[in-house]
């Protein structure tokens, strides 16, 4: 891949997410690797809030937290410079909100969801594919057991593309010429 292609054929939250930790810690190695020790922090905390609500067992959310943080994986990303951290907070994030959507009646479980599911997207574009299909096995499951969800689904695929689209509508509103 060109890294210096033209704007907009890159996801674009990843450099965004670096360029503020930057601004506010300075240019160092540890403002760099803050980012995804902070995001996976954050998804741990998702985890958790999805054990807690799936099993209702805080013994059990604290267990799923630790082994994420322990996972090898984790660790290897969290001290890596690589986006797929913020793909997984997306997702996680788009997940954990999609099982609380289906459980209330408020619109803002769906919206959430569509805006952590186009996070995802901005992180990684295409890779937040698995993600969807969970979070859409979740509406239709709650379909199957007679919840009206259509609505909410629509809700989260139009926060979703409007949040997955909002980079090429940056691209076009600062370098028109290289918006094709």
């Amino acid at each position: 891949e060109d890294p210096e292609g033209l704007p907009g054929n890159k996801p674009p939250l990843y450099p965004l997410s670096i360029a503020a930790a930057f601004t506010v810690l300075g240019k160092t190695e540890f403002a760099l690797r803050f980012v995804n020790v902070v995001v996976l922090a954050i998804t741990a905390l998702l985890l958790g809030s999805m054990m807690q609500f799936i099993y209702g067992n805080a013994g059990m959310a604290l267990l799923g937290c630790a082994l994420f943080l322990f996972n090898p994986a984790t660790i290897s990303y969290a001290r890596s410079a690589m986006p797929e951290p913020l793909l997984v907070v997306g997702g996680m994030g788009g997940i954990c909100c999609a099982l609380k959507s289906c459980s209330g009646r408020s619109s803002i479980w769906s919206i959430l969801c569509g805006v952590g599911l186009g996070c995802g997207f901005l992180s990684k574009m295409w890779l937040v594919f698995p993600f969807v299909v969970a979070t859409s096995w979740i509406f239709l499951a709650a379909a199957k057991h007679g919840q009206r969800v259509w609505r909410r689904i629509a809700i989260v695929a139009g926060c979703s593309l409007a949040v997955g689209a909002s980079h090429y509508v940056l691209v076009c509103c600062v370098t028109p010429a290289d918006a094709g």
